[in-house]
């Protein structure tokens, strides 16, 4: 029996987003630090060990790691391996507010917004010095 599928090819009504290794190793990690699994201060799996856990290859664990690190949930200690960070309520907030950020609605704001700001300075700048005190 045949399926139909709704809408056409032109116009397709779902979106089909690959996720590369590196992006399901750093959901992966998040879901066992959100999940307790991993607790702050815990000690990750070496990169052979989580390598063999998820599948891929060392350079998708290594650049997950350096994700994660970027993001201040990882951090690595020298010589002593890397560790799951102890989260502040500064981190958490810039995570929120950083979501909020990326939500369509407000970068759609954001831009125009932008695009405001540099109608107004394009505008004075382009009346001579005498505009450019109002600039500071």
């Amino acid at each position: 029996m045949e399926q139909q599928i709704s809408g056409s090819v032109d116009q397709p009504t779902t979106r089909i987003r690959t996720v590369s290794a590196t992006e399901a190793v750093v959901q992966r990690i998040m879901e066992t630090i959100e999940s307790g699994a991993l607790a702050p201060g815990a000690r990750l799996p070496s990169e052979e060990e989580l390598s063999v856990a998820f599948g891929v290859g060392r350079s998708s664990i290594r650049e997950a790691k350096r994700l994660l690190m970027a993001k201040n949930i990882l951090e690595t200690r020298s010589s002593r391996g890397t560790f799951v960070c102890e989260r502040t309520s500064s981190s958490v907030l810039s995570d929120e507010i950083l979501h909020k950020l990326l939500a369509s609605e407000t970068l759609t704001a954001l831009q125009e917004a932008r695009e405001l700001i540099e109608t107004i300075v394009w505008s004075w700048q382009s009346k001579g010095p005498m505009a450019k005190i109002w600039l500071c």
